[in-house]
């Protein structure tokens, strides 16, 4: 080992041949990590548009119409308007799980640094 290179950390026995020491590749790559973050991200952006703004009842509309078709359009209605009370629930849940970690930790700050009462 020369001055200037950096201390290992984990050395590897100089006796271990190298095809018993077997390279683990991982199942999926960060690229796909990525990809599939993407796709959930999106998916979750337009379940929570459709829910907060009903289009959803733009597209079952025409089935509404046609009395072959209105059991089916009350069947989509009551699915979509049960998601639309969890996802709207959810989101609201959410936005206030982190208002309030956020006012907790304020508070807890201005606790930590006030200097007590002074007289």
């Amino acid at each position: 080992m020369d001055f200037a290179d950096p201390l290992p950390l984990i050395e590897r026995p100089a006796h271990v041949p190298k095809d018993i020491v077997e390279e683990v590749e991982p199942r999926w790559s960060l690229e796909t990590y990525g990809y599939i973050l993407i796709a959930v991200t999106w998916l979750l952006f337009i379940v929570s548009i459709n829910s907060f703004f009903q289009l959803w009842s733009y597209v079952i509309y025409p089935w509404s119409l046609y009395p072959s078709t209105q059991l089916r359009h009350a069947k989509w209605k009551s699915a979509f308007e049960q998601i639309d009370v969890f996802i709207v629930k959810g989101w609201c849940l959410y936005v206030m799980l982190w208002w309030w970690s956020l006012v907790s930790w304020c508070s807890l700050k201005l606790f930590r640094h006030s200097k007590g009462l002074q007289r």
